[in-house]
């Protein structure tokens, strides 16, 4: 044994991030930046939030701002009082708890599906995503070898509805909120690899229970971000997400002048049809 030749795992080769992003529109901008500002503390609880200077970090009006804050709002993360404007709500530890446990319930439910309908190729590219993860070391790759891991499986054990449900407990995640809690990466490398056995075994009690287990461990390594009581280290924190942050303001800014654009061609339109009528 002690003469086998050890190999690199396998990995997947990731796809041009330029021609894969899906861009967002200016609300679902303007959720993930707030989303991100408040579960980093860089918003904090009982905070005011100022639309005007939101949009103005954007490039973009006040409407969907407005609209973020109410999609917000419905995640508990806003409060909306009348009259006063929206403030940043109080997150307690049971609230990203609860949150971690229902996610791992919805999570789980679809890897003990996937167990029976993956296919061989699909089991054979989980492997590889799983390898790129194990290889990655900068935190904007794991983040994106995750989602690809978890999408995969997700797509592949859930009907249109459970998809529906995952996506929209994922979205009240921060893409990188993780990366803030020591050995993560490694943690969850090996969370992965017991569900890729599990999976390839078609044991569809133990993936779901894998899958269980790592969320819900998932949510106890996050409960403790909030906890920070040093400023530097929230201030490292929100620095850390910089760079998302700034890649969504391109693309808010980006479809913000195509839509002024599109505006300009709707105006032009609707005067040739009010000339063509006379």
């Amino acid at each position: 044994m002690g003469d086998e030749e050890l190999t690199e795992p396998e990995v997947a080769e990731a796809p041009s991030r330029a021609g894969a992003v899906n861009h967002p529109s200016l609300k679902d901008a303007a959720a993930a930046y707030l989303r991100e500002q408040i579960l980093t503390g860089k918003l904090t609880p009982g905070t005011k939030i100022d639309q005007d200077e939101i949009s103005e970090a954007l490039g973009i009006s006040r409407l969907p701002v407005r609209e973020a804050l109410i999609e917000l709002a419905h995640e508990s993360l806003v409060d909306a009082v009348p009259r006063r404007g929206a403030f940043v709500a109080r997150l307690e530890r049971a609230d990203i708890i609860d949150h971690y446990r229902i996610f791992g319930l919805i999570a789980g439910l679809a890897a003990s599906r996937a167990a029976t309908s993956l296919t061989d190729e699909q089991l054979t590219r989980l492997r590889q995503i799983h390898g790129s993860f194990v290889a990655a070391t900068d935190p904007e790759d794991q983040a994106y070898w995750n989602h690809e891991f978890h999408k995969l499986i997700n797509q592949a054990g859930g009907s249109r509805r459970l998809v529906s449900v995952v996506g929209l407990l994922s979205r009240s995640l921060p893409v990188r909120y993780f990366e803030f809690v020591p050995n993560w990466a490694e943690i969850s490398a090996s969370h992965h690899a017991r569900v890729v056995t599990a999976l390839e075994a078609r044991d569809a009690h133990e993936a779901q229970r894998v899958m269980e287990h790592h969320i819900a461990e998932s949510g106890d390594l996050a409960v403790e971000i909030p906890s920070l009581d040093s400023r530097n280290e929230i201030g490292e924190m929100a620095r850390a997400v910089v760079a998302f942050r700034e890649s969504i303001v391109e693309r808010a800014k980006l479809q913000s002048a195509a839509e002024v654009e599109q505006s300009k061609k709707d105006e032009d339109q609707r005067e040739l049809e009010k000339v063509l009528a006379t």
